[in-house]
């Protein structure tokens, strides 16, 4: 950061200027609102033991948008807590500035659950009819365009995190609160608001493009995650984020991105928006907010001389009621589990069991055991956590109680998920589902269903995999999820891929990409491309692939996504493979595997180290690439990782079988046989056995390699794999000419030939192969 002079006067007076305000902003008096941390200490304090108050409030990390979730679900259904900011009716000299801004043409927004620029606004003598706020769905469709607002005599606030009621109509919006606290508690950290909440898009492009952004009233801690938002505006001329202190002194920085601040946290934030944003200036004010507010004339502010004097703690007491002692443990083991803090966790879990069973209530002690099985779960302990979900079933169906016997299964076949134990999970999945269809609950329904697709995908199953994912991309777009959508998008596209399906493969990628685009979302977008270049590479457009491949890398570099940026590498390494450019591959392998290397990912590490195998491999070097697998597949077998393992196998085989080392290639690819058989990985099952059939084939075993090409056939019907039916069913055609069945063989070669012109791959290397077999046979036959 270096430090700079500019007139912050002249600029407030002469840029289209736009507002993002945070709770700092009530802190001073007459408001003397708490500051987001002083409220979340007073929520934390009602809620739980004198024990877990004191680890609690000293937990950095804790958000308070996910604490307000978790006594919601609790506690507070109608989010009461919210209501006690509404109480409060003293603006101060800040919101009287933001007034006078608004008034004055900029456009204000604010995360802010009070209502006091709202107070601030008609206090001023704006007129009720000139004020328009933006609180619901419908009112952020209606209020998108401020510019043109203002040109019609319309000065509009934005609460882009809602609001308890619309003080100017009086209307009840507590359901946007609620929204939006589901929205942002639910979701992964690190999610702009435009993935939980599409609808506001159009306002943010609109609402800062070309202008100044000034961000005020946030420390950057505590308060809502507002980062994520700013990181992807990026049609802002510039951000000043003013940072308060207690001092009458102030100074100006500039920020230059990649560096070290003060170590506040303030400082990397701004960094991190300079580096991963197109925002030409970012800056940091050190000053007094109220002072800066003072910049601008502050006569005819009607500012009380009472100050608010209603805490936190009393508003609690009288409107939040903790009147079952059990609440005390539950709200502190959930924030341990989900802050990672499972002993603490483990305890408060243990503790509701044993005031449970000292009540005799039945249903809290299967919720105690779940919640314990969690955290056994999350620790590692996953044959502890089964033993402890199957009691709580056990329990569950003598109660009689569907709801617990539903969150029993579901936890059951995530631990069975998670070990790849596939089948186990199917079964209790399934059962879970039945019983959530019977109480229409959509949103487990939608996450189960997913769940299962996913399962079904990575056993080849792809026909009943599609269904389940179909259903689940249906319920996403009933609820509204549209970046669940774009995930399920991704998920139907791959499993089409592996039926063939291209055309409504790539349909849905392009989908996935476009959802993916609108919110901002750069993870996503980054799948999605890498997903378009490596289906181009294996349709022949190389072209189109490197494209992809490209932009996927230029936001991998840009949002600093190490892993991202690996993967791609990865990608670009193969196609560059394909098209025989064998320096630039490696280069781009030796790119992706020093990255994994400095993120500590060993198993990245290994499959670019198994990539660079193959680029020898294609080079006919093939004791080189033999000695990389061999090293490669010990990091493999270390880590645990069988499908790393299988595939090494089938390279390795491929060699053996190029030397023509016939019982080395059967060892090793047998190995990978193995795995597939023991994972239940249909595509290693029938990639082994159509290459064990070739060793067969050459060994003149035609009735051997049949055998095996049939049984790899069956896996590719099953699975649905277009590609594998039309290599088998070549391969079983090439049997059919060499034990002189002509007219069988032209039936298998057309078969397949046809079967790749059906699904777009008419022009690929097989079918240029499948072609030539044809040619060769007929002039055989002449």
């Amino acid at each position: 950061m270096k430090k700079v002079n500019f007139d912050i006067k002249e600029l407030l007076i002469n840029d289209p200027l736009t507002f993002l305000v945070g709770a700092g902003c009530s802190i001073n008096s007459p408001s003397s609102l708490p500051a987001g941390r002083a409220m979340m200490d007073a929520i934390i304090e009602h809620v739980s033991t004198k024990q877990d108050c004191k680890k609690l409030v000293n937990l950095s990390e804790l958000r308070f948008e996910s604490l307000v979730e978790i006594v919601r679900d609790n506690v507070d259904p109608t989010l009461k807590t919210i209501d006690y900011y509404a109480e409060c009716d003293k603006p101060n000299l800040i919101h009287y500035f933001l007034a006078k801004m608004i008034e004055k043409g900029n456009f204000v927004m604010t995360t802010n659950f009070d209502l006091l620029i709202e107070h601030a606004m008609i206090n001023s003598g704006i007129p009720s009819k000139d004020i328009r706020i933006a609180i619901t769905r419908e009112d952020f469709e209606i209020l998108k365009n401020p510019k043109k607002l203002y040109e019609e005599g319309q000065k509009t606030l934005y609460k882009i995190h809602g609001s308890t009621k619309n003080l100017l109509t009086n209307e009840s919006t507590k359901a946007s609160l609620i929204a939006t606290i589901q929205a942002f508690g639910s979701n992964k950290q690190g999610q702009n608001v435009f993935q939980v909440e599409p609808f506001k898009r159009e306002l943010f492009d609109n609402i800062s493009k070309g202008r100044t952004l000034i961000v005020m009233g946030y420390s950057g801690s505590d308060d809502f995650d507002v980062v994520p938002t700013l990181k992807v505006l990026h049609e802002l001329k510039s951000v000043i984020w003013i940072d308060h202190i207690t001092s009458d002194d102030s100074k100006i920085y500039e920020v230059e991105g990649s560096g070290v601040g003060s170590g506040k946290k303030v400082d990397q934030i701004l960094i991190d928006i300079k580096d991963k944003t197109n925002i030409p200036h970012v800056y940091k004010v050190e000053m007094n907010t109220s002072e800066f507010a003072k910049l601008v004339s502050s006569s005819g502010y009607s500012i009380s001389n009472v100050n608010f004097n209603l805490t936190p703690q009393a508003w609690l007491k009288e409107n939040v009621k903790v009147e079952d002692e059990s609440i005390r443990f539950l709200i502190p083991q959930q924030i341990y589990h989900d802050y990672n803090l499972y002993e603490d966790s483990l305890r408060c879990a243990r503790q509701l069991l044993k005031f449970a069973k000292k009540t005799r209530n039945s249903t809290l002690e299967v919720r105690a055991m779940i919640l314990e099985g969690k955290v056994l779960d999350s620790s590692g302990k996953h044959t502890d956590a089964i033993k402890i979900f199957k009691n709580a079933l056990s329990q569950a169906k003598s109660l009689g109680n569907e709801e617990w016997i539903a969150a029993a299964l579901n936890n059951i076949a995530i631990v069975f998920n998670s070990q790849t134990s596939y089948s186990e999970a199917l079964n209790y999945f399934k059962q879970a589902l039945q019983l959530f269809e019977s109480q229409g609950s959509l949103n487990e329904q939608g996450i189960v269903l997913r769940n299962i697709g996913s399962i079904l995908k990575n056993l080849n199953q792809n026909s009943e995999a599609l269904d389940y994912s179909l259903k689940a991309l249906r319920i996403s777009e009933t609820l509204g999820k549209l970046s669940d959508k774009g995930d399920l998008l991704m998920i139907i596209g791959m499993i089409e891929v592996s039926m063939g399906k291209i055309e409504d493969a790539i349909k849905h990628f392009e989908e996935s990409l476009m959802i993916n685009d609108q919110l901002h979302d750069y993870d996503g977008k980054m799948g999605s491309l890498n997903v378009l270049g490596d289906l181009m590479m294996k349709l022949g457009d190389f072209n189109q692939a490197s494209i992809y491949l490209q932009n996927a890398l230029t936001i991998s570099k840009t949002i600093k996504d190490s892993s991202g940026e690996a993967s791609t590498l990865n990608n670009l390494g193969m196609l560059h493979t394909k098209l025989s450019n064998f320096a630039e591959a490696t280069n781009f392998l030796n790119q992706a595997q020093k990255i994994a290397k400095n993120c500590g990912d060993t198993i990245a590490e290994a499959n670019s180290s198994a990539n660079i195998g193959l680029v020898y491999y294609y080079q006919g070097q093939m004791d080189k690439a033999l000695k990389i697998w061999e090293n490669t597949l010990k990091i493999y077998e270390k880590s645990g990782y069988e499908f790393g393992k299988a595939n090494i196998y089938i390279n390795m085989g491929d060699v053996y079988y190029q030397k023509q080392k016939y019982k080395k290639s059967s060892q090793v690819l047998e190995e990978a046989l193995k795995i597939g058989r023991k994972s239940h990985d249909l595509a290693i099952q029938t990639n082994s056995l159509q290459k064990l059939g070739m060793i067969l084939q050459d060994q003149k075993d035609y009735k051997g390699a049949t055998e095996l090409y049939t049984q790899s056939l069956q896996i590719c019907q099953e699975i649905g794999d277009l590609v594998g039916i039309a290599t088998l069913t070549n391969n079983l055609g090439t049997i059919d000419f060499y034990a002189k069945n002509f007219t069988s063989a032209l039936e298998k070669y057309d078969e397949a030939y046809n079967l790749l012109t059906q699904i777009g791959l008419g022009n690929s290397p097989l079918a240029q192969t499948i072609l030539k077999n044809i040619e060769h046979l007929n002039q055989i036959r002449k």
